[in-house]
């Protein structure tokens, strides 16, 4: 996502980078811990994140993503993974926000890799990510540790690299 804002930053275009990630993942300022999905979040810090490409960070939980990456399919036919499903639910709300500006979503993820996760009700049932309703909105917080300790959907206008991220 760094690389792919720099290149679309021009003088006289208006760029908003909004970050998408999950509770319990150190990219944007949260703690460490485990994570349910594999592919959303990551326990390394990448040396190629750079965080004052982004304006907003919104954090998914795995029960979020894994119903939005379901509704994909059923309202959008893409067989995606969770990573894709956090950011259509992301990408969906900022329409709402902006309903006169072109939203990309960057989708990386194929579902062939979730059949025994994501797209099995067992498995669903089991870790506690079934969703009658996702939420319509994010929560607003003030900082990291704010939404990981909320653990639901939750977002914050970044200003680029929050205290706890800097390294």
């Amino acid at each position: 996502m760094c690389g792919i804002s720099a290149g679309l930053r021009r003088p006289q275009r208006t760029l908003e980078v909004v970050g998408v990630d999950t509770h319990g993942s150190v990219l944007f300022g949260m703690q460490d811990r485990p994570r349910v999905l594999r592919g959303l979040g990551n326990s390394l810090m990448p040396p190629n994140v750079a965080h004052d490409a982004f304006t907003s960070v919104h954090w998914v939980n795995a029960a979020e993503a894994t119903t939005a990456t379901r509704r994909l399919l059923r309202e959008e036919a893409l067989f995606r993974g969770p990573t894709s499903g956090a950011s259509y639910l992301v990408a969906e709300w900022v329409k709402l926000q902006h309903p006169n500006d072109t939203v990309v979503a960057i989708m990386a993820d194929e579902g062939e890799r979730y059949l025994d996760t994501v797209y099995n009700p067992g498995w669903r049932r089991e870790h506690d990510c079934v969703l009658k309703h996702l939420p319509a909105t994010p929560a607003e917080v003030a900082s990291p540790a704010e939404a990981q300790e909320l653990g639901t959907w939750s977002r914050i206008d970044w200003t680029g690299a929050w205290p706890e991220v800097a390294a």
